[in-house]
């Protein structure tokens, strides 16, 4: 083999790994959508060393939910409007119908209720 052909060989297998990477381009973020994130967000300061980042949309709500009580640590959860007789309120119940989670905001007051198992456990929350 001559010079040239090792070269081309050597330098082969990295041609290959680098043709593989994808060119697609990154989609770039929507500056009236992060507007609209941000606007819709509320940080909640609560009872028990809880703190709950609230991500409002149409009819749902998205938490962040850190609970130490709970073993919660940036936990998500997606609840989704439900009728209330005063303020806004919003729930959800796991696959296996074990635990239920209610959140009840009314101003800047909220209320975090879980029920696991028939037991009920309350976070009374602050909008910061």
């Amino acid at each position: 083999m001559n010079l040239p052909t090792k070269k081309l060989l050597a330098v082969a297998p990295a041609l290959v790994i680098l043709s593989a990477c994808s060119t697609t381009p990154i989609a770039k973020t929507d500056p009236l959508q992060v507007h609209q994130v941000l606007e819709n967000t509320k940080n909640y300061k609560c009872d028990k060393s809880t703190d709950i980042a609230a991500v409002y949309g149409k009819d749902a709500v998205n938490l962040r939910v850190t609970a130490p009580s709970l073993n919660l640590n940036q936990s998500t959860l997606l609840l989704n409007q439900v009728v209330a007789t005063d303020g806004v309120r919003y729930m959800t119940t796991t696959a296996d119908k074990a635990t239920t989670y209610n959140w009840g905001v009314k101003g800047s007051d909220a209320v975090l209720t879980v029920t696991h198992n028939g037991t009920d456990y309350a976070f009374i929350c602050q909008a910061m």
